[in-house]
């Protein structure tokens, strides 16, 4: 398994990789040096800044484009832009950010489930 630096990195990689492919533009290398909790939060909030930046008419017909990765071992996936984000990216994507979120916890971060799905708290509403 790879260590929790390695594991932010490549949920960024991911990201920043999705997002690239599916508005039709070259994915960025990073070089991925970072170590400290410090530089991983920095690198989350540049992966952040990338991915806003892209114009949102970027991705038009992204869901029919055609993408191939190659893949190791002389292999390459071979998907449209739908196959990509739904069956590729994103499960790689939350792969990795559930690794990451298992090692902090593992190593006393006081994190919960309440800190995994934050993002969802906006459609909680209360019952009568």
């Amino acid at each position: 398994m790879f260590p929790l630096a390695k594991q932010v990195q490549q949920a960024c990689d991911k990201a920043r990789n999705a997002a690239a492919r599916l508005a039709d533009i070259a994915p960025t290398d990073a070089a991925n040096a970072e170590r400290t909790v410090d530089e991983l939060q920095a690198l989350i909030g540049q992966t952040i800044r990338y991915i806003e930046a892209i114009p949102a008419s970027a991705y038009e017909g992204a869901e029919s484009r055609i993408s191939e990765l190659p893949l190791p071992g002389r292999r390459m996936l071979t998907v449209n832009g739908l196959q990509l984000a739904r069956d590729w990216m994103v499960p790689n994507f939350y792969f990795h950010v559930v690794i990451a979120y298992g090692i902090l916890r593992h190593n006393g971060v006081d994190l919960g489930k309440r800190d995994f799905l934050a993002h969802a708290v906006a459609y909680i509403r209360q019952l009568d």
